[in-house]
């Protein structure tokens, strides 16, 4: 699960860090404590996946988006997101 904001993170700047943390409404402490292996909820995952999508367009393909599934092992797990949901477009 952390694999993905790890990655991230090594490749976001401190102010691509700062607003990915703002427009998930969280910090950018909690989002280092994910990358070393923090388990997220489904809404944490889902808020991170929206605003990395903002993130990542500004970043002008440097960045790729983080998905849900990749955040949380509860997204991961649902029948759902293994059907093909991938959350936010």
């Amino acid at each position: 699960m952390k694999k993905a904001m790890k990655e991230w993170m090594l490749a976001a700047t401190v102010t691509e860090q700062m607003r990915l943390a703002e427009q998930a409404e969280t910090t950018r402490w909690y989002l280092y404590k994910i990358a070393q292996g923090k388990m997220v909820t489904a809404e944490t995952a889902a808020r991170i996946e929206r605003a990395s999508i903002a993130v990542a367009r500004s970043a002008k393909g440097r960045l790729r988006r983080l998905t849900r599934g990749s955040l949380s092992a509860t997204c991961a797990a649902c029948p759902y997101y293994k059907r093909g949901c991938e959350g936010e477009k």
